[in-house]
């Protein structure tokens, strides 16, 4: 049996010889390389300028707020300063009269004893007894600011027989000059029994005042804050 011979093939196109396509990433993108290099690097430095100018104008706003918080502040102690320097001036001679008063500072038992015998003698008045209570602690409105200080009083109940009423009113303006006290009362009364004598005295009289002082505190259990001890019941003849 006959065979027949295969047909011969026919001959393949060579491919490199074919033109090749062009391509964006082969051909073009080469060209422009360096181009979008720099571009992306100079994207990338405009950017961060940019945030950090940002930033930094945030720092900037926020230093200069904190600046006018820091010269608010200051104006304000100035103006506080310079109003306690007025008050100063201006309350200064008044501070003074209420220590040249007795009013600030401790208390002066010592001299309300000798004020009183002393105004009994210049008025030539009968005994005068006194009685001297504890100092005590005075509660102030609270509207009235004196810082650490506290204001004190020490009750003090004086009995005497005086021949007129006058005699009674000359024995409290002698011992103001001492030292602050407040008048609560004064009762008086005829001598049950007067004598014929018209030198003798016709009336009692009993009075009850407080010294007022404002000072600091007293720290000493006992002691009246003048560094004294209180002194004992007494009676000026």
């Amino acid at each position: 049996m006959a065979t027949t011979p295969p047909a011969a093939d026919k001959k393949k196109p060579d491919l490199k010889a074919l033109p090749r396509e062009r391509t964006f990433l082969n051909d073009d993108f080469p060209i422009i390389r360096s181009a979008v290099i720099v571009f992306v690097l100079s994207a990338i430095i405009g950017i961060g300028l940019i945030y950090s100018s940002q930033r930094l104008l945030e720092i900037q706003k926020q230093a200069v707020v904190a600046a006018h918080v820091i010269e608010n502040k200051t104006r304000e102690k100035l103006r506080s300063a310079q109003n306690e320097l007025n008050e100063i001036y201006e309350f200064q001679p008044k501070y003074k009269q209420l220590v040249k008063d007795g009013f600030v500072g401790p208390e002066k038992r010592l001299e309300w004893v000798e004020a009183i015998q002393a105004v009994q003698k210049g008025a030539k008045l009968e005994p005068i007894s006194y009685d001297i209570a504890e100092q005590q602690l005075f509660q102030v409105e609270p509207t009235m600011d004196i810082g650490t200080l506290e204001l004190h009083g020490s009750k003090m109940t004086i009995k005497m027989n005086v021949l007129h009423e006058v005699d009674l009113l000359r024995f409290l303006n002698g011992i103001k000059g001492v030292q602050a006290y407040d008048l609560q009362n004064c009762a008086m009364q005829r001598v049950a029994n007067p004598e014929i004598n018209k030198l003798a005295p016709a009336l009692s009289a009993e009075c009850t005042l407080y010294w007022v002082t404002i000072g600091n505190p007293v720290s000493q259990e006992g002691d009246n804050g003048t560094g004294n001890k209180t002194p004992p019941d007494s009676a000026v003849k």
